[in-house]
């Protein structure tokens, strides 16, 4: 299995990374892992076929985790796909990508071929080819809690994924309120866990990661300020980097 890092800037756009979106493929099967913006236009720079994708999992609404959906679906459009794509995501969150399509005009019956939604619930399993997820909710939109009254669109879903593959199992923490968020994910060993590297400090990540059984541990999401920082003992991801993950 190997993972691609489509995107790995934080909610702050800047010039050498796209936001959140990672490329897991095994053999034939593809799986993206949310699609914030830029997204369309990393997948070509990095020599990556995006009719390949088969399944798309969207953690949360923050605009740099799926931003860069509607133009994923034009480009496969005008590439003239056929194949049914799967789209992972909370209820609430399809109204809105619908929505989006519909006022973008990529139209049910114009795009040329089906978006198979499947709305996402807490700890449920979800299999795509030689691929099965499990959704965690965390604490990550809590904070937004307290004015949920006035905003009634927003359900405050946002979640880290659990990816089974072939015997590798790895954890995808997307944004997270806490570390602590993902320690029930990290209760058992895991080939690899892509982190997002901004809500939470140096300190707090060395001190967690002691206790940690994880082979490969991938820091993504970075904002501008955290550049060059040193997150011991893990990998720094880069737009366009792949990494080999083994069982």
């Amino acid at each position: 299995m190997k993972l691609t890092i489509i995107g790995s800037a934080s909610g702050m756009p800047v010039g050498k990374r796209s936001c959140s979106a990672y490329w897991l493929e095994n053999g034939k099967d593809v799986l993206l892992l949310d699609c914030g913006d830029g997204t369309a236009s990393a997948i070509v720079r990095a020599n990556l076929d995006p009719m390949r994708i088969g399944a798309i999992a969207i953690s949360h609404s923050h605009s740099d985790h799926y931003a860069g959906f509607p133009l994923l679906i034009q480009m496969l459009h005008i590439s003239k796909r056929k194949k049914p794509l799967k789209i992972f995501v909370s209820q609430r969150i399809i109204r809105f990508l619908k929505y989006t399509l519909e006022m973008s005009y990529m139209w049910s019956e114009r795009i040329g071929f089906d978006l198979l939604w499947q709305p996402i619930k807490n700890n449920e399993r979800y299999d795509f080819d030689s691929f099965s997820i499990i959704p965690h909710e965390n604490s990550h939109l809590l904070g937004y809690k307290e004015d949920l009254f006035r905003h009634p669109l927003c359900d405050l879903k946002s979640y880290s994924f659990e990816v089974m593959c072939d015997g590798i199992r790895g954890v995808y923490s997307a944004d997270i309120g806490a570390l602590s968020d993902i320690d029930v994910l990290l209760a058992k060993k895991a080939q690899w866990l892509l982190l997002e590297g901004m809500h939470f400090s140096l300190e707090e990540f060395e001190k967690w990661l002691a206790s940690k059984s994880v082979e490969k541990m991938i820091i993504t999401h970075i904002p501008p300020e955290r550049e060059g920082k040193d997150f011991k003992n893990a990998i720094i991801a880069e737009d366009g980097m792949s990494i080999d993950i083994f069982p």
